[in-house]
């Protein structure tokens, strides 16, 4: 029953195989409950009475067909059924009209399963099995030959060899020896592209309703098992959905970070998320009324930017070429389908990757007009949502010089972990290991076990080396893709960051339109990556530190260079977070050297000894003003535009107070 299904999944994603119905707690009940809401939208008590009240009926539907079967147990099927003596004429008449209609529509449906079942066999007795390198995702719904009328056999007007797209995946020269009317073509192909991407957004936020979204490839395989809602459908709707999950499936296996950082969906400009900052209750008993305590509700804005993309194609004739090229090189791979469909899994596959990548590396920026911008500046992903919580003087970083940084020789990666880790206990009173975990950059992960079976290589088994806790704690690590070689070290609890979005899959919902020979593509969507906790929010860097971390959820290391003394230009291929020296003589900034697009670059004052400075000229002619810092911590954040060969500015802070520059930064409110 659908209920149970739900329910069963909720388990599974709460608690996976450790836990079935029975044994739950009260309060995991609860968790269940709420999850279920989240994840179908509805209350799992009223689901449960629809689903028992079905049921009944159910039960009450068989009683009643049983006591009319019973009525006549030995009569021919054929023959109308004999009249009871004891009843009125009219009621016999209107009992065998009610047996006869019944007997009717059991042989209709017959009828109905049967035909299924004929063309479901011919079908699969085409079908030959393909297993793509990498991919690991169920492809029996794709049938190797074609029919007279249709590509694939699949009886739907998608596939309709009236089409010409469908007519070059059965033989790619065939068009090209009869000739074709490209201009009415591209008109069924820009109708035919977008009914489909529309058709492909609502599968996808319907997979997502219904917690069916694969975060593996492994997990592909169940999609074969998501049509029982088509039942009434015919055979060549359910082949279509059937290869729209699939080509979900294949998106979805690209490597992810939506395990790590869960997504939430419904967020179409900013949503507050209310944390509860509690003070000291408990005191010695003495009489009267002396009282103590206090609670204060400060939430968290989480927002999402405006993500979009724009293509132009130089002509439907190049879009074949390139098609046609396609399936002469890949061999077999089902994946590539009919034209539309093998555009759509083309640009859904790049803008994929893309988003992946801007999840933990990009940083909005407001483009310059009629300028195209970078992939990285078209929402802000996990480093810089990290720095706004610094700068905001929500985080207190540990900046300690053994922190910073590591490398694969002389300051060990593995004795930076456990440092870090005994910094917090040290902090931290409250500190629960088993419910937080430490995020590092998975590309540096080799380092992590080369260096663990270097100190540790005599304490252990077999196994090798463990790289999933921290060396005699129970504080697990995940590791984080897409950060270069960022040396970041987070501890949080898992699910405290987030991904946010507008609408589920509403990124592939692609539009087309002519435009002479040629034809333009785009899709627009919603973005962003928010904590639920981060921590309180204090009026000056010097108000954050004399906190010293209470009330903090989320600890982070100061992975930043320390310029040399007197240094007038920073290696921008070297990190994009730099500190200033004490300076023997007056030094100004010129250059970030090695910039580059999509990367927010950072100098922060270091030392109130001759502190560095950058001109309003040169490669800074465009900043709101000169850079001149008259306190510790203040900085001045900048990217680079490679068009206009300057640095633009993003934010500032000068003698403890942050200015953003809302022009080029205007979902940033003051700082919120």
């Amino acid at each position: 029953m659908k209920f149970s299904q739900q329910t069963k999944q909720v388990i599974a994603a709460l608690f996976g195989d450790k836990k079935t119905a029975k044994e739950l707690t009260r309060e995991e009940q609860d968790q269940v409950a709420e999850k279920y809401k989240e994840m179908f939208s509805s209350d799992l008590l009223e689901d449960y009475n629809k689903d028992k009240e079905q049921a009944d009926k159910a039960a009450k539907y068989d009683a009643a067909f049983a006591a009319l079967a019973a009525t006549d147990p030995g009569t021919d099927p054929d023959k109308d059924p004999e009249e009871d003596p004891n009843k009125k004429p009219e009621e016999n008449a209107d009992l065998g009209a009610a047996i006869i209609d019944l007997k009717k529509k059991n042989e209709a449906l017959e009828t109905k399963s049967k035909d299924q079942e004929k063309k479901i066999g011919i079908l699969s007795a085409k079908l030959e099995p393909d297993n793509p390198a990498q991919i690991k995702v169920d492809m029996k719904v794709f049938s190797r030959q074609h029919s007279k009328t249709h590509l694939f056999g699949i009886e739907h007007d998608f596939f309709s060899l009236d089409k010409r797209w469908n007519r070059l995946m059965v033989n790619p020269r065939q068009d090209e020896l009869s000739g074709s009317d490209d201009k009415k073509m591209f008109v069924s192909f820009q109708r035919a592209v977008e009914d489909y991407g529309s058709s492909l957004t609502k599968r996808y936020q319907y997979l997502h309703s219904v917690g069916m979204l694969p975060g593996k490839p492994e997990k592909g395989a169940a999609f074969t098992q998501t049509t029982t809602q088509l039942a009434d459908a015919g055979l060549g709707d359910q082949f279509v959905v059937l290869r729209q999950d699939a080509l979900i499936a294949r998106i979805q296996a690209l490597p992810n970070v939506f395990d790590i950082f869960p997504r939430r969906f419904g967020v179409q400009d900013r949503e507050l998320m209310t944390n509860a900052f509690l003070g000291e209750f408990s005191q010695a008993w003495q009489a009267g009324e002396v009282w103590k305590g206090s609670m204060e509700l400060i939430p968290e804005m989480g927002y999402v930017d405006d993500a979009m993309f724009k293509t132009k194609f130089e002509s439907m004739k190049w879009l074949e070429r390139q098609y046609v090229g396609y399936l002469n090189r890949e061999g077999s791979d089902p994946m590539k389908w009919s034209l539309i469909e093998w555009t759509l899994l083309q640009i859904a596959t790049k803008l994929t990757m893309e988003q992946y990548e801007r999840r933990i590396l990009g940083v909005y920026v407001k483009p310059v007009t009629a300028e195209a911008g970078d992939k990285l500046h078209a929402s802000t992903g996990y480093i810089y949502t990290l720095l706004r919580y610094v700068h905001e003087n929500k985080l207190l970083v540990f900046d300690d010089a053994g922190l910073s940084s590591y490398d694969n020789t002389a300051v060990n990666m593995v004795d930076c972990v456990i440092a870090f880790y005994d910094k917090i206990k040290e902090k931290t009173v409250n500190f629960q290991e088993n419910e937080n975990a430490m995020y590092l950059n998975a590309n540096h992960r080799y380092w992590y076990r080369s260096q663990v079976r270097a100190k540790f290589g005599l304490q252990q088994d077999f196994t090798g080396p463990i790289d999933t806790v921290v060396p005699d704690t129970n504080l697990r690590i995940i590791w984080v893709p897409n950060m270069k070689q960022l040396k970041y070290i987070m501890v949080t609890k898992p699910g405290n960051f987030q991904c946010l979005e507008n609408l589920p899959g509403e990124m592939f919902n692609i539009l087309f339109q002519p435009d002479m020979e040629a034809y333009k593509s785009w899709s627009v969507w919603k973005e962003g990556f928010s904590a639920e906790f981060a921590g309180k929010k204090f009026a000056t860097p010097a108000a954050l530190a004399a906190n010293l971390w209470a009330l903090q959820e989320v600890f982070m290391n100061k992975p930043a260079t320390t310029l040399a003394d007197g240094a007038t230009t920073a290696n921008a291929t070297v990190n994009f977070w730099f500190i200033t020296s004490s300076n023997t003589g007056a030094t100004a900034l010129t250059d970030f050297t090695g910039a580059v697009a999509g990367v927010a670059y950072i100098l922060e004052n270091g030392n109130a000894t001759n502190d560095t400075t950058i001109a309003q000229a040169g490669l800074f002619s465009t900043i709101t003003a000169a850079y001149t810092p008259t306190a510790v911590g203040d900085y001045i954040m900048v990217v680079w535009d490679a068009t206009a060969s300057k640095f633009f500015e993003l934010e500032r802070c000068v003698g403890g107070t942050r200015t953003v520059n809302e022009t080029k930064n205007p979902n940033i409110i003051g700082g919120r």
